[in-house]
């Protein structure tokens, strides 16, 4: 039985604090405790058993004796009430045994901790024979239980229990906190120096600058998923995620994906990633800082060039299309699961159904990664790139032309001066063939393809 504690530091207690456990002590042993102290006190220990069902060996031993002794005698036979006092006395011993550090017979462990060999033979007799001890014999076995209890646990601990207050952080402090550690990362970036409240910020976490990012995270948000949500929040609502990148920039930059790259990961082992993902994606559509919006697809290309590296049926695939000649590096993440497979479909539907001019930077890698074909994923990738191409300029918002913005460009009010009679050279439709006697236009066509159809106009034509 662990009756003297042999932890050292700090360990989880059912007790709020050192006073409460020093008042169930007194109310048990105190030279002028009564029955109903003892009551109170065996309240206190079941409400300590609910909060930590697995209690120290020392209370839970109190717990099986103090329950034997408050028993009420007159509800009871003699044999009911003896049978009761001798399962009280073979738990308390088992939990002796089971706590012993070392194996062997009960006699033994018995004389280790103090206890007759008497109340062992009350233990012998109930688990391998018919004979039961007397009810005498079993009041005195309980009474002796109780006070090797006292000096044995309670005593010893009332010399060591003390309390360690731990600060109480509130919600609003742990925010400020993420707002501090995402600047710490782009000090990192930046080669800065961390300024005195990020340092604070780390001291208060038991890190220091030379902790990785991951220890700072574990630390700070002990994987509290509201708090998780509350940080994908801060990172991307407050471009820090985006700090030092500028129009010039084709893909994330090697030293950015690096430093982000532990925040992400944790993001990925407690099931947020997602929250990220949809975060990106919905900038990209509706973000009026086009620097944003690109930014955003392009940790977004991150990310699923990452998940392809990473993915089961991906891993003997190459993945060139996504990381270009320069680059090797790719995040490490674990292999997306069912749920997030489910997820990054439901978003890929979202996006052909939505198409916007960023998702070309992502489309190959969102594509492939829930699994669609090269072939098929190359044509849609074009065709949203010839869309957007042939509407929009890179950095210029599409904006749908009215009549009126027409009239503004030619410069007139009204267009009854025009004639838009449109001529047609169309033929007449019949409902015969016409034969072409001039079959020039058709050289070098395929059969089946009409002069007009090529891959500019129609990407499922193969030639």
């Amino acid at each position: 039985m662990a009756l003297s504690q042999k932890h050292s530091g700090k360990i989880l207690v059912p007790w709020y604090s050192s006073h409460e456990w020093k008042y169930v002590y007194s109310l048990i042993y105190s030279e002028t405790s009564t029955d109903s102290d003892k009551k109170k006190a065996l309240q206190i220990l079941q409400i300590w058993k609910i909060r930590m069902p697995i209690l120290f060996a020392g209370l839970e031993g109190t717990l099986i004796i103090l329950n034997a002794m408050l028993y009420d005698e007159t509800i009871s036979t003699k044999d009911q009430l003896s049978s009761f006092y001798a399962l009280a006395i073979m738990r308390f011993l088992n939990l002796c045994a089971a706590n012993s550090d070392q194996q062997g017979t009960f006699f033994r462990i018995a004389k280790e901790r103090n206890l007759p060999d008497w109340l062992v033979n009350i233990r012998h007799d109930l688990a391998h024979s018919q004979k039961q001890s007397s009810l005498f014999m079993l009041r005195k076995g309980i009474e002796y239980c109780f006070e090797w209890l006292k000096y044995e646990y309670w005593e010893l601990q009332a010399r060591k229990v003390t309390d360690f207050v731990v600060a109480r952080i509130t919600k609003d402090d742990i925010q400020e906190k993420i707002h501090l550690c995402c600047k710490y990362i782009n000090c990192t970036i930046f080669k800065e120096k961390p300024n005195s409240s990020i340092m604070n910020m780390l001291t208060e976490l038991h890190t220091s600058k030379y902790s990785s990012t991951n220890e700072v995270l574990q630390n700070l948000l002990q994987g509290d998923q509201l708090l998780i949500e509350k940080m994908v929040e801060i990172i991307v609502e407050n471009n820090y995620i985006f700090d030092g990148l500028t129009d010039a920039v084709q893909q994330i930059p090697h030293l950015h994906v690096v430093q982000w790259e532990p925040v992400l990961q944790y993001l990925a082992g407690h099931n947020m990633l997602m929250k990220i993902i949809l975060k990106f994606h919905e900038i990209c559509i509706n973000n009026e800082d086009l620097l944003i919006e690109r930014i955003s697809s392009l940790w977004l290309k991150e990310i699923f060039a990452s998940l392809n590296a990473n993915s089961k049926q991906n891993q003997h695939n190459s993945i060139n299309w996504e990381l270009g000649q320069d680059k090797t590096y790719v995040m490490r993440f674990p292999p997306p699961n069912e749920s997030l497979m489910l997820q990054l479909k439901k978003l890929s539907e979202h996006a052909l159904q939505n198409p916007h001019p960023q998702f070309k930077n992502y489309c190959v890698g969102l594509m492939t990664l829930c699994g669609y074909k090269q072939t098929f994923t190359e044509d849609i990738n074009n065709i949203v790139d010839e869309y957007f191409h042939t509407h929009i300029t890179l950095n210029t918002p599409y904006i749908p032309m009215t009549i009126e913005n027409v009239k503004e460009a030619i410069g007139v009010d009204t267009f009854d001066e025009f004639n838009f009679t449109v001529e047609t050279t169309l033929p007449t439709p019949s409902k015969k063939w016409t034969k072409i006697e001039d079959t020039c236009d058709f050289e070098g066509c395929p059969i089946g393809i009409l002069p007009h159809q090529n891959r500019d106009y129609n990407p499922t034509i193969s030639f």
